[in-house]
This record gives C-alpha cells, structure tokens and sequence, in this order.
C-alpha cells in the first residue's frame, strides 16, 4: 500500500545512511587503531636499531679498553651501555605497571624519540599478552641476559687490567668470547626486528583488505542511497506534474462552475424584479435557493479537496458505528432523503485511521446515494456496511438507485467527470473520494447496473495502536 511502501522506503534510506555512518566511523576508528599500532611497531624496531647500535659500540670501546687499557674507552663502554639498561629497566617496569613517568625517562635514555615514547608504552600495555609481543619480550629480554653476562665478563677484564694480568694470547681470547657474546645478542636483535615485521606486514595487509571491505561497503550504500533518493526525485516529480495538471484543469473548471450559478442568479434577480406576480416570484426565489445550495455543495467538496491534499496523516481510533450513524444523520434532511430506508450493519466496530477522511469518504458517498436515489421505486434504501477482511477494513455503502453505465464507471473517478445523468453535479466528489482513500493507502471499487442500484467497496488499512 502506498503510505506503507512511503514509510519502508524512507525506512530504507535510514538504515542505509546509518550503515554509512557507523561504516564511517569504523573505518576512521579502525584506520586510526593501526597507524597507532603501526607507529608503535615501527618504534619499537627504530629502538631495536638504538639497541644494537650501543650494543655494536659497547663492544668496539670494549676491546679498544683491553688492548689500550685507557680508562676514557671504559667511560665509553659504559656510556653505551646505559642505552642497554634504559631499555631494560623500561621493559621491566611496563611488565610490573611501573611508573609512566619513569618508564618514559628510561625509553628516552634508551635513545628512542620522544615523540614515539606513549606509543610504544600503549602498545606493550595492551599487547603484551599477544602471542608476537610475547615472543618479542621474550627476545628482548635473553638479549638483556646475555649483556648482562657479557657486562659481568667485562668487569672481570677491568680487574685484570687493574692488575696487569692480560697477555697477548689472553687478549685474543678476551676478543674470541666477546665476539661469542655479541654473535649470540646479534641473533636476539634480529629474532627481535623479524618479529615486528612480520607483525607490522600482517597488519598492513589486514588493514588492505579491511579498508577495500569498507570502501565497498560504503560505495554499495551510498549508490543504494542515490538510487533510492533519484527514485523518489523521479516519483515526486511524476506527482508535481500530476498536481500540476489537475491544478490547472481544477482553476479552468472550478472558476466556470463558480461563475455559473452567480451568472444564473443574476437573471433570476433581474427576471423577478420585473415581475408582478407573487407566485412566479416564490418560483424564483426557489430557483436561487437552488442554486444557492449547490453552490454551498460545491465549496465545500472544494475545501475537502484542499483539506485531502494539504493536511497530514492523523491516526486514532474511530467508533465506526457512532462516525457512520453521525453521517446519515447529518443528510436525513438533504432533498429526497425522506424517501429513503437507512440500513446500517456494523460488523466491525473499531478503525485505527484518519478520522477526517474517513469522514470525508462517508459523506461523499452517502449523499451521492441518496442525490442518484431512484425516484420511482418505492422501497428506496441505502444501507452502509462495515467488516474486516485481514489487516483491512471494509465499507461498503450499497443502494438501489438509478446506478452507473458500464462506459460512465470508467471515468466516474475522474475530476470534474459529469455524466448525462448529472451534468448539474460539480463531478468533483468520487474524485475527492478516490484521492482520500489514495492517500490513506487504501482502494475503492464499484459495482452497478443501470436501473438496479450501485455498491461501493472501499478497503482501508487498520493500523491497529496507530
């Protein structure tokens, strides 16, 4: 039904456009998590290159200590290992929740920037027990051992240079082991970088595949959601011209079938002020009484045209038994009703819709029966019936009138449509009827024969709690 397809397609364009966002959102939070990560990684092997560096150095000060046994390249052999030891104090208090503040220092002290210090602490922190960060703290930390051992070694040359101990050959194998010692650290630091490339180029092709996914994700959306929007231009475009059109033929019949009856009582006054006698002039005057009446007849199917076309949608309970006995009500006094059996059989009591277009579909219909009543039968009625057929409604308003011909109940739904039958009638009234039930999401037909009556079967949604 119509409002029901409005409401799913506009419930479309939501969803699409929260997929858009909440794809948005992931991509930006997603993007900015792996550069994170990947700065931090990248920082971690920048410290890596810091770390091997003093190491390579510590070791070349080393040698020069024992061959030369000048205290400045001691001095300097410890200057480089304080690189070393930044890094491990700073791995062992990020293990135990340390203090920021130091960990920060002994990262510095390690020569890592200081720009990439509060990553490389966010990644250990949230990546430590992750199988790649643990098997690179894990190198890190046999690598810290074996500097250790190789620390306590060079404490033992310091004393023999102290002592005066060290020969030629004792040198050599002085160099023979610290070569062992580094060799084996070599291995750590490499088993250490091996480890954050791998991890760093898993990364970046997981982050390859994902942002594609994303990209397509939202590209497929956005262009449902431009064919979904173009789709609705295109309709309420069709509509506009719709409108258009009957605007136009609206003005043209309208301003006719308002002037007509000011042109006709015009002659009338004219006609009876030049009359003399009482009763032609009471003739006269029902003349324009007539007029008069249709004229009010015709404004007011116009405002319910203007009111159909411009006023929202109200849903709430309508008492169908109270809204239909109010409208027959409303037309016992309208011309030839008196000669008409009203007939009601409410089947079904409740309607969850707009109370003001069902009201103006009952009227339109109920004072069509009875203007088209058959005068010549004498057990005239109109009987108006409401059920339920599945989610529906129905409302039936059946009489036995003088009915529709079979070519007049094509175009009896057509604007300012008047058949030989009613050339008098403004023709606007089953097209305000078909327009409300249209716009209510609804559909009406008819069935009629000439001489023998007309049924008109209206189906309404029950939006039952609105």
């Amino acid at each position: 039904m119509i409002i029901k397809n409005e409401y799913l397609r506009r419930g479309n364009i939501l969803l699409l456009l929260i997929v858009m966002v909440l794809t948005s959102v992931l991509l930006i939070f997603i993007n900015y998590f792996t550069i994170k990560t990947l700065s931090a990684l990248r920082a971690y092997t920048n410290g890596e290159s810091h770390y091997s560096k003093a190491q390579k150095n510590a070791t070349r000060y080393l040698i020069m200590y024992a061959y030369s046994e000048n205290p400045g390249h001691w001095e300097e052999f410890r200057k480089e290992l304080n690189v070393i030891e930044g890094g491990r104090s700073a791995r062992t208090s990020m293990a135990d929740g340390g203090d920021a503040d130091i960990i920060r220092r002994n990262l510095l002290a390690a020569r890592n920037h200081a720009d990439d210090v509060d990553n490389m602490i966010w990644l250990f922190e949230n990546f430590q027990h992750v199988p790649f960060m643990k098997r690179a703290i894990r190198a890190w930390k046999e690598a810290d051992q074996l500097v250790a051992e190789k620390y306590a070694y060079a404490l033992e040359i310091r004393e023999k240079v102290y002592r005066r101990k060290l020969g030629q050959d004792q040198k050599q194998a002085l160099v023979e082991r610290i070569n062992e010692y580094t060799k084996a650290i070599n291995e750590k630091e490499n088993e250490f970088s091996a480890i954050f490339g791998d991890a760093s180029r898993t990364l970046n092709g997981y982050l390859f595949y994902f942002n594609i996914l994303m990209i397509l994700l939202i590209v497929g959306s956005g262009s449902f959601l431009t064919m979904s929007m173009i789709s609705s231009l295109d309709e309420k475009n069709r509509d506009l011209i719709s409108t258009n059109d009957e605007l136009d033929k609206f003005v043209y019949s309208a301003s006719h079938d308002l002037r007509a009856p000011i042109t006709s009582m015009k002659g009338l006054i004219e006609i009876s002020k030049l009359e003399g006698d009482d009763e032609k002039k009471q003739q006269y005057l029902n003349l324009m009484m007539d007029t008069l009446n249709r004229q009010d007849h015709f404004i007011r199917e116009i405002i319910d045209f203007s009111r159909n076309k411009r006023s929202l949608l109200k849903i709430q309970e309508i008492d169908l038994r109270k809204i239909v006995e109010s409208t027959i009500q409303q037309h016992r006094y309208m011309e030839g009703a008196d000669r008409i059996t009203f007939g009601t059989d409410i089947r079904t009591e409740k309607l969850y819709n707009d109370t003001l277009r069902v009201e103006i579909i009952l009227n339109n219909l109920i004072s069509n029966a009875i203007k088209y009543s058959d005068k010549r039968k004498s057990d005239q009625y109109v009987n108006v019936i409401t059920d339920s057929e599945g989610d529906n409604c129905i409302i039936e308003v059946e009489d036995n009138g003088i009915g529709i011909s079979d070519d007049d109940q094509k175009r009896i739904f057509e604007m300012f449509f008047a058949s030989e039958h009613n050339s008098m009638n403004s023709g606007l009234g089953l097209y305000i009827t078909k327009e409300t039930i249209n716009k209510l999401g609804g559909s009406i037909e008819v069935e009629s024969k000439r001489n023998v009556g007309t049924t008109f079967r209206v189906s309404l949604p029950n939006r039952t709690g609105g």
